[in-house]
């Protein structure tokens, strides 16, 4: 789930200006949209910890996931430069929310003492999508002259990604299902 919002961000951070060159926007403005959508995303990193602290963690995760998604197809319709705070916006808010819910699941599905292990893990193929999906999509924009195709397939397996997020729930130890009044951390 995470590798599919992750291989976004890798393929957005390569090819993002690029794109908008190739969709009339000059690159200096190309240059100026990505910097102002990665301040809006740090911003977004406190909303999403501070969001993280009063709903589901899963709930959210796949709110935005969803909406960095919506962002990625949203660039590929980015032909002016008055259209660029939406995608700062939708974007910025999707990407940067996702980052501290993303790890604190992690910690409170898991624990403590797992926290290494599970990042660990899940970084593998967090890191073979975010390696695999910027060739892809400059592959794919090679071929068909234009990124529109690329983002849009991107953006669809990272939305179908987000949605397992709904899903998920906090594992049960079989210890703490037999011993229920004890807490293992």
């Amino acid at each position: 789930c995470n590798a599919s919002s992750s291989m976004l961000i890798g393929t957005m951070t390569v090819h993002f200006i690029i794109s908008l060159k190739d969709q009339g926007i000059p690159i200096q403005a190309g240059a100026w949209i990505w910097g102002a959508t990665m301040l809006f995303s740090g911003a977004a990193q406190i909303f999403g910890g501070w969001l993280g602290d009063r709903v589901p963690k899963n709930v959210a995760l796949c709110v935005f996931g969803l909406l960095q998604a919506i962002g990625v197809i949203f660039a590929t319709f980015l032909t002016d430069i008055y259209l660029a705070p939406i995608f700062i916006v939708i974007f910025g808010l999707g990407f940067g929310a996702r980052i501290p819910l993303g790890t604190a699941i992690r910690g409170e599905y898991f624990g403590r003492r797992a926290f290494g292990k599970v990042l660990g893990i899940s970084m593998v193929p967090t890191s073979a999508a975010m390696f695999a999906a910027p060739i892809f999509a400059g592959w794919l924009a090679d071929i068909r002259g234009d990124y529109k195709m690329p983002f849009i397939i991107l953006s669809v397996i990272t939305g179908f990604g987000a949605l397992p997020f709904f899903f998920a729930s906090k594992p049960i130890p079989k210890q703490i299902a037999k011993y229920s009044s004890k807490n293992p951390e």
